[in-house]
């Protein structure tokens, strides 16, 4: 997903959102209403119109169609499941390795 862009850094975030619940299907609404709330976060980078009503839905709807087409998650319904190559997108806190 190396595209740069309002539609590109949605996708990266919602694939880091998706593998952080690897283990149960998520709500197509608690996807919108994450997208909404990166919309207000990252306004001053995203275009202007993705924080406007209903612009979460199509910025969620273009993110999982990529997702998809990478077979990184799977639709049913009105649920989405993080299939497990989703989990090299999920962060983890730094560790510190001792020196030999």
């Amino acid at each position: 997903m190396p595209e740069s862009g309002t539609e590109g850094h949605a996708t990266l975030l919602l694939a880091e959102f998706l593998a952080g619940r690897p283990d149960r299907p998520v709500p197509l609404e608690e996807l919108h209403a994450y997208i909404r709330r990166q919309a207000v976060e990252h306004r001053s980078y995203w275009r202007r119109d993705a924080a406007e009503p209903g612009a979460d839905v199509e910025l969620t709807a273009l993110a999982l169609d990529r997702l998809e087409a990478l077979r990184l998650v799977r639709r049913t319904g009105a649920h989405v499941n993080a299939l497990p190559a989703l989990a090299r997108y999920a962060l983890a806190e730094p560790t510190i390795g001792e020196r030999p």
